[in-house]
């Protein structure tokens, strides 16, 4: 196995957050592909620049820009530097630092001396390896969606529910609503409906509280604000990558603004 270890999961590719701060989305992306090659039996990727563009759907000199940048920040070493006419050698450094937690016993007993102090009841216990970055929000139950009901928007472009959740909380402000309607005209979604408090809980998660922390990030400038939107929203498009609210465009919203400060 390579330095950087992940558990062993079948059919998908990882994309660390901390690296697309670092060096772009795109880099990114296709550090985890040659990560996945890394995994194998010689711990390196041996598979060609043409192999990994086509399962990225990029240029091959795409990706050869990219494998130079990651070279050159430390997170790959070329094995093979002088190799000419073959695809080179790459080993995984283990600077992108991907972390697992693993229990190494099952626990045999509970003490519940303090159980008051517990948020919920421990009913089970295993000893599955977890991801830090692939723990799942339990606030829904199992027969809800993540996601909440979707309605169209009035006349005048501005959901009837919006208004209603305004009433009910006035911390949402006009520039928080303008935001939130590009990122959704963009995207071509429908926002949430916000009727009952389920409703509105789900649509803090997914609409809000991303909307909020993007304004955040440039000083309330609205201005700013949806013109990073544009380019992340554009970015995660080139990379192929589904967007379903503005919590799936915040990653890459940052990503843009590091960017943008580094001068790239």
């Amino acid at each position: 196995m390579s330095k950087t270890i992940l558990a062993e999961v079948n059919g998908w590719t990882p994309i660390i957050d901390s690296m697309v701060r670092d060096v772009g989305l795109t880099t990114a992306i296709v550090f985890g592909k040659v990560w996945r090659y890394c995994q194998m039996v010689n711990c390196v990727c041996e598979a060609s620049q043409e192999k990994i563009a086509s399962e990225l759907g990029i240029s091959r000199a795409t990706v050869n820009k990219h494998i130079e940048t990651l070279v050159s920040k430390g997170y790959l070493i070329d094995t093979t530097p002088g190799l000419v006419g073959l695809p080179h050698k790459y080993k995984d450094t283990g600077k992108a630092g991907i972390v697992v937690s693993i229990s190494a016993e099952p626990v045999k007993k509970l003490d519940l001396t303090c159980k008051d102090s517990l948020h919920l009841p421990v009913k089970k216990l295993d000893t599955k390896i977890v991801l830090k970055d692939s723990i799942k929000d339990t606030s829904f139950s199992k027969n809800e969606k993540e996601e909440p009901t979707l309605e169209p928007c009035d006349q005048d472009g501005i959901p009837d529910s919006w208004k209603e959740v305004k009433a009910r909380k006035p911390n949402i402000s006009e520039n928080e609503q303008r935001l939130a309607k590009l990122i959704a005209d963009t995207l071509g979604i429908k926002p949430p409906i916000c009727n009952t408090k389920k409703e509105y809980a789900a649509a803090q998660v997914t609409w809000w509280k991303p909307i909020k922390e993007m304004l955040r990030q440039v000083d309330q400038n609205i201005q700013e604000a949806e013109s990073i939107a544009d380019c992340a929203i554009e970015d995660f498009r080139k990379a192929r990558l589904t967007m379903t609210s503005p919590k799936s465009v915040l990653s890459g919203f940052i990503a843009v603004m590091v960017r943008e400060k580094n001068g790239h």
